[in-house]
């Protein structure tokens, strides 16, 4: 795939859009071990060849990715291929976030980042109140203060936000968080917690190692309330990714999570640069069997887009990922909006 006219010449391929958005897995390696994660992979290598990552940000602007967020594990242990991402990506107007655990961020780096073209930056975030599951959580919660200073200072940022794991331990301070947080212009986006629930290449702890994070049949009135209370804040114009639609589906498919992807409006990248259904399941016929550029080169697109749904019927694949209902939510409706454009108008004064 060429550079030069080889957008126009290849937006004949796809002719809608398929995607809001792609998650990067920049690499499968992390500095950190969070109880709730288990996304680190020793068996799969990030890509070094930096003309397939340009081919394969170009495909994924054909596909109409409107963001890609970059994280993996934790992509600034990957910082020299980061940088030249961004610098594409600019280069190209291909939006992203890097979404971090803060651990490695110095002035330096957050400049370099910023040179390069970063305008939204992510990081994890799990209280307000010091109630953690682990001393990697703590440590990168205690980072994110870090992160939002740095990149304050710079004029023109998208947006500043922070990533919330939605636990058994912190789920009735949410509220506050967002009200905190978005009064100081910083963005909220968050995800229920989930355990691995007998899907392929999950990125979930077995349910024994993290039974005190998970929520019982007793919470779920709380939760509820919880959920539908965030779903107000955002109506009247918090600073919340989440759109009350997808709050919605959160509150009917609690007790089970049982929502099920039915046009995945979104799609996951391996850091090889091969493609997934998602990054919390990926059955073996699609397991690195079809790389992102096949997808538009080789028009491959419509082959794995209907072979991921009925993989998915068979697999009986749910969850309760709110990022993944929103995508779906966002490629349905274009008038809500996306991390990017914002869109969304609140419906109540605040």
């Amino acid at each position: 795939m060429q550079h030069c006219n080889s957008l126009a010449e290849r937006k004949e391929k796809v002719m809608e859009k398929k995607i809001v958005k792609c998650e990067v897995l920049l690499t499968r390696k992390c500095n950190l071990r969070c109880r709730y994660c288990r996304i680190i992979r020793d068996d799969v290598e990030t890509e070094r060849d930096f003309g397939k990552w340009k081919e394969t940000l170009q495909a994924l602007k054909i596909l109409g990715s409107e963001i890609n967020p970059i994280y993996g594990a934790e992509p600034l242990l990957e910082k020299d291929l980061l940088l030249k991402i961004l610098r594409y990506s600019a280069e190209i107007d291909a939006p992203n976030t890097i979404i971090t655990n803060g651990e490695l961020l110095t002035e330096d780096l957050a400049k370099e980042l910023y040179d390069a073209g970063l305008r939204s930056m992510t990081v994890s975030f799990d209280s307000l109140d010091g109630i953690f599951p682990d001393k990697h959580s703590e440590r990168k919660t205690r980072n994110a203060e870090k992160v939002i200073e740095m990149f304050s200072k710079f004029p023109d940022m998208r947006d500043i936000e922070i990533v919330v794991t939605i636990t058994r331990q912190n789920f009735r301070e949410i509220p506050r968080m967002i009200r905190e947080f978005s009064s100081r212009g910083i963005w909220t986006s968050f995800d229920l917690i989930h355990y691995d629930r007998g899907q392929h290449e999950t990125k979930c702890p077995p349910r024994e190692a993290i039974e005190d994070l998970l929520f019982k049949d007793e919470d779920l009135p709380a939760l509820k309330d919880v959920l539908l209370e965030i779903k107000e804040l955002k109506q009247k114009g918090c600073l919340l990714h989440q759109d009350p639609e997808t709050m919605d589906i959160l509150v009917k498919n609690l007790k089970d999570y049982s929502w099920e992807c039915t046009e995945f409006g979104f799609l996951t990248m391996e850091a090889d640069l091969t493609a997934r259904p998602c990054d919390d399941w990926c059955p073996p016929e699609l397991y690195r069997k079809y790389t992102v550029i096949s997808l538009v080169e080789d028009g491959k697109w419509d082959e794995f887009h209907n072979l991921r749904k009925e993989l998915r019927k068979r697999d009986k694949c749910h969850c309760l990922w709110s990022t993944h209902i929103m995508s779906e939510v966002w490629l349905r409706d274009v008038n809500v909006g996306t991390y990017i454009r914002h869109e969304y108008k609140p419906e109540v004064n605040s």
